[in-house]
């Protein structure tokens, strides 16, 4: 999973160093931090979801920023948003890289909170079977 946010943060990089905008960023045209954070778990997510060959079969309708457009559209944001707000923080990549150490932290807690579900899901039905041996 690191390593699709490491693509990801990587991919939109790239595509907004490659433009040199002359223009400054207004703040209002960025998404605010407290909302980053949970609009770019989702991103990651579903980039994750999508790389299940069942789940992106399902979604072959969709292009990626269709996908990722979807997702910003939930939140209240646009594409356009998004974009402005990667290009704003490769400016500031302390503060990027304190943004996604919050990212990292909530999926993180979440594969444990599923993890944690998966194994206890196990235990109860080995119990319910009485196939459960205590070691």
């Amino acid at each position: 999973m690191n390593r699709s946010i490491i693509i990801l943060t990587l991919l939109f990089l790239f595509l907004y160093s490659c433009t040199q905008s002359e223009q400054k960023i207004q703040k209002s045209e960025l998404i605010p931090p407290k909302d980053l954070v949970p609009v770019l778990t989702d991103l990651h997510l579903a980039n994750g979801l999508l790389s299940i060959s069942e789940i992106r079969n399902y979604y072959d309708d969709m292009d990626s920023l269709g996908q990722y457009s979807s997702i910003l559209e939930s939140y209240g944001y646009s594409l356009e948003q998004l974009n402005n707000t990667i290009e704003y923080y490769s400016s500031y990549p302390e503060a990027l890289n304190e943004i996604y150490e919050k990212v990292i932290t909530q999926l993180s807690e979440m594969e444990v909170e599923i993890m944690s579900s998966d194994t206890s899901s196990i235990t109860q039905k080995k119990r319910a079977t009485g196939k459960y041996i205590s070691r």
